[in-house]
């Protein structure tokens, strides 16, 4: 469980500077 749960938070974390990537870009 706390594997899947740090795993999210990767994820998230990813995402949201995928996210700013494509903001700045833009």
């Amino acid at each position: 469980m706390a594997a899947l749960s740090r795993h999210l938070k990767k994820f998230t974390c990813q995402r949201s500077i995928i996210n700013m990537i494509i903001r700045w870009n833009t």
